[in-house]
């Protein structure tokens, strides 16, 4: 057996197939010097970063911040831009010594701040802090520098030379050997240097001296290219045809390596011990790396010898193995070839031993073991399984395809006894609950409850529980009798007769994070019940003291599920205190619980990247917080933790703060993409888990996206300043417009008042008018009875001057005659009369006075009184004439007047 393996093509890491040199950096990354360039692997992804030159990196030397390599005619180092990218920087265009032709710069060592670069010819030291170069001649055929502490040893012209206190001196001579050396190593407290064809030299005085190295002795053909001296003090030799040799201190073989058991080619150009233990080995065709520190060790059938396994156990100092393809052993410990054990060709289902006796279940019935032979018993084929017959110590029975049967030891002899009559049913998983009673499951059939008579010659069904399927199986787990589904876990319940659940089995098992699936197989010793997931191997321990069980997981990669083989016929079995079997499809793995480490390292970002739909992806600085313009929201975020165990998957899990505030699920993906992301600050987290343990710390990355030009500080500004502007515009909008409605209301209000003065008016003048109709009105009434009067006076007065005449007494009358006279022609009448005329119809005799200037008062007179539109009859008395002469006043009136014959003087005189 060996440790876990994991081999990288030229078509996974998309390089060359050489790989010359390996050194791995303070965050964990491994680089490698090959044909194409330098590679760089996180555990989780690769990159090429292709030579200044484009010619073939031979050597590489990861020392702090920077990366040294050498290549063709050019060496110097490479630094970590602020988008996680390495960009070469050249050391030997600062050289004021000129390169020789064709150099080649194959080794790469360091020695406190000194850098040294080693080709053929030279070495090249380089001050780190001081920034300056030595030169130091080191012809030589095969370019190696070997240091230890601050000794530094290399060869030139067939010396092995030492460099201390900036000079050269001679450490050994090797011109007499003819060795070439090609390694260094310490093997306890002896230093010794290790030539190409395998002999170990200690140096005495300045005289090499080989000494035994047992192993090596026994390989006279072996040509060594490289070596390493291990944490654990091993040596590590890489060969160039026959793989990798691990050797203890003593010299003793500990582990070969080569293409058949696993390893990806033969030819081992360099050698490199990760921090973690792993061994790292640069092929001429590929790379390799060795998980030494792993809880696991492998054992590939790469030939196909063994077949899928389906059962394993130790037995009397051999590890037996049952597959598809028959029974197999090798001596145990120290597995190396498995020999195939004669007569049992085809499919091992189960190997119990019992009382001293390895028994096989078998295809074809029943197989006795016995170191390397196995005897198969007369009986039915196809037995599943055996178990002792409780209260006796000589029968088992056995389930079988056809039912059960059962064995007998006799004499020491195991044998068939007989088959039992009454169940015929395929018996894989049977389990009993009192001397002669039994319950068997079948997956499609369900779960029978069987009694034997007392001659364990018949059996009769008692009771039939309903099937459960594929991976539903009965075991005893500590003392109790169990019964899994793929869903839940039952325990039989003795007092009733039936199962009842187990919430806490199936709590813990069966309703978890990636819950196992398949069989739950309890180990031998029922300490421990085992179960296998997509992602991870589950085990409950029963409690020290109060039996409670406790729940473990160790998560492995998903393709170790899937190499188990069918599913319902996991392979299980215990090794030892804390070791365990399990079978796979193509050999099987072992399984060490005291070796599983704990510590899980700090994931680390290393690389983002920010895109916009349609374009090509551009980097982000990894530098302090990066700002991302807004629109440049698809963003996708690499991480890695530098674990390189082939049986540790790593797991991530993330939350973004600001958007999404829980932790992701657990995923085995080294990256996260977030679509259109609003502008804000953000903090990105990531953390890892390798099996149940989690990093103590996450990864974290702040960023900004920026907001949209259009809410950027200046366009707020502007907002702002427009915002101001809109408001002073609106401000004098509305100021012109309520001004526009002041003025309108105001000339409203003069319109109403000029309309209401105006109505008022209208209606002062209506009731002006109205007053000056009723005053008129009033005046011609006054006009009216001051005409009537006088017109009535006149007509008395008249009347009484006639009858005066005709009175007796001339001389009396005369004088009343006279008096009558001067009333009737009175000039206060008449002035009394145009003033009530003029209040009446005001203007008229102004008017008519100012058109005709040529008229006398008496034919004003006579146009007053035509027109109150008198007739002559009633003028008379008022002229004091008679009518006769009214007619003839009127004639001479019409003619001061200008009117024609047609025209009627009293129509112009109302008229005018």
């Amino acid at each position: 057996m060996i440790p876990p393996i994991s081999n990288f093509t030229s078509d996974l890491y998309k390089a060359e197939n050489q790989n010359w040199d390996v050194s791995q950096g303070p965050d964990g990354r491994m680089y490698f010097a090959n044909n194409s360039g330098l590679l760089e692997y996180t555990g989780e992804s690769w990159s090429r970063y292709p030579s200044s030159n484009g010619s073939i990196l031979r050597s590489v030397l990861a020392l702090g911040e920077r990366v040294y390599s050498g290549c063709y005619m050019d060496f110097g180092y490479w630094e970590r831009n602020v988008y996680g990218q390495m960009q070469y920087h050249s050391l030997s265009e600062t050289l004021q010594t000129p390169l020789l032709e064709d150099e080649q710069f194959w080794n790469i060592r360091s020695v406190r701040d000194w850098v040294l670069f080693q080709s053929l010819q030279r070495i090249y030291a380089y001050n780190i802090s001081k920034d300056r170069f030595e030169v130091i001649p080191s012809q030589t055929t095969r370019a190696r520098l070997f240091t230890e502490g601050e000794e530094i040893y290399f060869v030139r012209e067939g010396d092995l030379m030492t460099l201390a206190g900036g000079k050269t001196e001679r450490f050994a001579d090797l011109k007499p050997g003819g060795w070439e050396l090609v390694g260094m190593a310490r093997l306890g407290n002896q230093r010794v240097f290790i030539a190409e064809d395998g002999t170990m030299l200690e140096v005495q005085g300045e005289q090499p001296v080989p000494i035994n190295m047992p192993f090596i002795e026994q390989l006279p053909s072996v040509k060594i290219y490289c070596a390493a001296t291990l944490s654990d003090g091993n040596l590590a030799i890489g060969t160039i045809s026959q793989g990798l040799y691990i050797l203890s201190q003593d010299g003793q073989l500990v582990l070969h390596l080569n293409k058949e058991n696993g390893l990806n080619n033969n030819t081992v150009l360099t050698l490199e011990e990760d921090r973690d233990g792993n061994l790292w080995i640069g092929l001429d065709n590929g790379i390799s790396v060795l998980n030494r520190s792993s809880a696991f060790r492998e054992y590939n059938d790469t030939a196909g010898l063994l077949g899928e396994v389906y059962a394993a156990t130790l037995h009397q100092g051999y590890l037996y193995v049952g597959t598809n393809q028959g029974l197999f052993h090798s001596p145990y410990p120290g597995v190396a070839a498995f020999e195939f054990i004669e007569g049992t060709e085809g499919q091992v289902w189960q190997l119990r031993e019992i009382d001293g006796t390895l028994f096989c279940g078998h295809n074809r019935g029943t197989f006795l073991v016995a170191g390397t032979r196995a005897r198969l018993l007369p009986g039915p084929e196809g037995t599943w399984d055996f178990k002792k017959v409780p209260q006796s110590d000589s029968l088992l029975l056995q389930g079988h395809y056809q039912g059960l049967s059962l064995l007998v030891n006799r004499n020491g002899e195991w044998m068939l006894k007989n088959t039992l009559v009454g169940y015929d049913i395929s018996s894989r998983f049977y389990e009993f609950i009192s001397p002669h009673k039994l319950l068997v499951n079948h997956e499609y059939k369900g779960i029978y409850t069987l009694e034997f008579d007392q001659g364990w010659d018949q059996v009769s069904i008692k009771s039939k529980r309903p099937p459960s399927g594929i991976g539903a199986s009965l075991f005893q787990f500590g003392d109790r009798l169990k019964y899994a589904t793929d869903d839940e876990v039952f325990e039989f319940d003795e007092a009733s007769g039936n199962f009842k659940k187990d919430t806490l089995l199936t709590s813990g098992l069966k309703k978890g994070e990636d819950k196992p699936y398949g069989i739950l197989i309890p180990d031998r010793e029922n300490s421990r019940l085992w179960g296998f997931g997509n992602g991870s191997i589950h085990y409950v321990e029963l409690g020290k003291i109060d039996t409670q069980p406790e729940f473990h997981k160790i998560h492995v990669p998903k393709s170790f599920r899937i190499n188990m083989g069918v599913l319902g016929f996991e392979c299980l079995a215990p090794l030892g205190k804390d070791k365990y079997l399990i079978g796979r499809s193509n050999g099987f793995v072992v399984l060490d619980l005291l070796q599983r480490g704990g510590f899980v390292p700090k994931p680390e970002i290393s690389r983002i990247s920010k895109s916009v739909l349609g374009q090509k992806p551009e980097p982000v600085s990894l530098e302090g917080s990066p700002e991302l313009e807004f629109g440049h929201t698809n963003l996708w975020i690499e991480y890695y933790v530098p674990d390189y165990n082939k049986f540790k998957e790593v797991q991530y899990q993330h939350r973004l703060a600001g958007y999404q505030e829980d932790w992701s699920t657990w995923s085995v993906e080294p990256g996260v993409g977030f679509s259109n992301l609003p502008y804000g600050k953000y903090v990105f987290e990531v953390r890892a888990r390798v099996g149940d343990s989690i990093s103590e710390e996450a990864a974290v990355l702040p960023f900004e996206v920026l907001p949209p030009w259009y809410l950027k500080k200046w366009a707020k500004a502007v907002y702002i300043l427009v915002f101001l502007a809109l408001l002073y515009g609106i401000h004098l909008l509305y100021r012109s417009y309520y001004r526009r409605q002041r003025e309108k209301l105001l000339a409203q209000n003069r319109a109403k008042a000029r309309r209401d003065a105006l109505s008022a008016e209208k209606k002062i003048a209506e009731l002006r008018n109205e007053r000056l109709q009723q005053e008129i009105e009033s005046k011609n009434r006054e006009l009216a009875i001051s005409t009537m009067s006088l017109i009535k006076k006149n007509e008395f007065l008249n009347n009484l001057k006639v009858d005066l005449k005709a009175s007796r007494r001339p001389s009396d009358i005369d004088a009343v005659i006279k008096t009558i006279d001067r009333n009737i022609g009175s000039e206060d009448d008449w002035r009394f009369f145009e003033e009530a005329f003029n209040n009446a119809d005001k203007r008229f005799l102004q008017n008519i006075r100012e058109k005709h200037r040529d008229l006398t008062p008496s034919d004003l007179r006579l146009c007053a009184y035509l027109r109150l539109n008198l007739t002559s009859k009633e003028i008379a008395p008022l002229l004091n004439i008679s009518v006769r002469s009214v007619e003839v006043k009127r004639y001479r009136l019409r003619k001061k007047l200008g009117l024609s014959r047609e025209e009627s003087l009293t129509d112009y005189i109302l008229a005018f």
